[in-house]
């Protein structure tokens, strides 16, 4: 089980608590009222727990131990400068006869630990009740039968098949399957599987075709960092994952409806559109009016990553941004197919939630995505976690070569992608993420929006 306390905790409980102490102790030094002193006291505790929580387990700052380090540095410079503050101003230290408010500062982060353990331990055991006791922290875990079947693959059709759940598209003939009134296509691949010679080269469009294939279960997810309670722990992974789900209403209508694409939220190191809690089915039951379409692309290692500076690597320069250059696929795929499932290519609208949303900015801002998408719904965007030059993707690869002993392009790309993954693991603190190229992504987002590369989108911005 993932611990339930870390220094963090300790960290956030043990300022919380010197809010309280100066919170009550400050205020009756200045004399006063005593209620006055407890309404200050909540208030600075209470203020104080949130701003710290907010800072110390921010993304940012858990990214690196040496950025949790220079916080907690800052934290107590910041207490130090108060400090001379009082001095000068009040003419008081303020940890004047903070003696006798010792249990403020030492006992209520210890009491605290102790309620917070028994909530946490609680709510651990009733999910647990729920969901079935995982190993290693999962706590979703379900049953072998349900892990077999949720790894079932799509196969080639070459007898009968249910025409009326079968839909003829510019790549094959998908055959999708029913639940009550909406009808699920899973698995449809959108690109060539980006494996053997085609390990981090740019999506390759498939050949048209003929054939006849299920669309009943969700293609692999993309080989990615697992961290302590990853619901797709239990999902096949694989470098052959660039496919999409597209869920749709049983209706008569001939008329094409708006199309809402999921970008699904990832760190671009892990997720994927097997996740049960972005099921397209659930969607559309509540909006009949909706096609829902949901995708897989690359990740980590093998979606941004700068070989500029291994030998060989010049045969590979679109793997900065390969992950990118996967979801513009997707969106051609869409834009070029969807109307065989009711969706109205002139209406399609993306959807994300943080590196999902942050990827939506990018492609707005990028001319090789322009005119695939009429609206766009980007919550909680983080533009300033791309990075601006590819200096630290290039050190991404000179670690990936030293982790897996290799010097050369040619020998990474003969590595087992398992050999791949077990790297990245080790690895997962150097982050991979997009890369502001000046080619696929402008150098400057901001300008190129203000310059007016997302003309013709109809945006709505969430900020939390």
């Amino acid at each position: 089980m993932k611990k339930l306390f870390t220094i963090d905790d300790f960290m956030v409980a043990f300022i919380s608590a010197l809010g309280y102490g100066f919170g009550y102790n400050i205020p009756m030094y200045l004399g006063w009222p005593r209620l006055a002193c407890i309404v200050a006291c909540f208030a600075l505790g209470i203020a104080l727990e949130e701003i710290i929580s907010k800072i110390v387990f921010s993304k940012t700052i858990q990214q690196k131990k040496a950025n949790r380090i220079i916080t907690y540095v800052i934290i107590l410079l910041v207490f130090l400068i108060a400090e001379f503050v009082s001095l000068r101003l009040l003419d008081t230290s303020l940890m004047e006869d903070l003696e006798e408010e010792f249990a403020w500062v030492v006992g209520i982060p210890i009491l605290g630990f102790v309620v917070n353990l028994c909530i946490r331990g609680y709510r651990v055991r009733k999910i647990r009740k729920v969901y079935g006791d995982g190993s290693e922290g999962y706590i979703f875990d379900p049953d072998k039968e349900d892990v077999e079947d949720m790894n079932k693959q799509n196969k080639p059709i070459t007898g009968f098949y249910d025409k009326d759940l079968a839909v003829k598209t510019k790549t094959g003939i998908y055959v999708g399957e029913k639940n009550k009134d909406i009808i699920n296509y899973l698995g449809i691949p959108y690109a060539q599987g980006p494996v053997g010679n085609l390990r981090w080269k740019a999506p390759r469009p498939l050949p048209e075709s003929n054939k006849v294939f299920e669309a009943v279960n969700y293609g692999p997810s993309p080989i990615q960092v697992e961290h302590g309670g990853a619901i797709l722990k239990h999902h096949r992974q694989s470098e052959d994952c660039l496919t999409l789900n597209i869920s749709v209403a049983e209706d008569s209508s001939e008329s094409l409806k708006p199309v809402l694409v999921l970008f699904h939220e990832s760190d671009f190191s892990c997720g994927g559109s097997a996740d049960p809690l972005l099921d397209g089915n659930n969607f559309v039951t509540n909006h009949s009016d909706i096609v829902f379409v949901s995708f897989n692309y690359r990740l980590g290692i093998f979606g941004f990553i700068d070989f500029s500076e291994v030998p060989g690597g010049e045969d590979y320069p679109d793997a900065l941004n390969l992950g990118l250059l996967d979801q513009i696929a997707a969106l051609q795929w869409i834009k070029e197919n969807i109307a065989f499932f009711g969706g109205d290519p002139d209406r399609i609208t993306v959807f994300g939630v943080d590196s999902g949303a942050t990827s939506i900015i990018l492609l707005a801002a990028s001319k090789r995505a322009k005119g695939l998408f009429k609206r766009a719904f980007a919550y909680n965007a983080i533009i300033e976690s791309v990075y601006d030059i590819p200096k630290e993707s290039r050190m991404v690869a000179k670690d990936l070569l030293k982790e897996t002993q290799t010097t050369t392009m040619e020998e990474l790309i003969k590595l087992d992608s398992g050999v791949l993954k077990d790297a990245a693991q080790k690895l997962w603190k150097n982050a991979c993420i997009p890369t502001c190229d000046g080619n696929l992504i402008p150098s400057d987002i901001y300008q190129a929006l203000s310059d007016g590369a997302a003309s013709g989108i109809e945006f709505v911005i969430g900020i939390p």
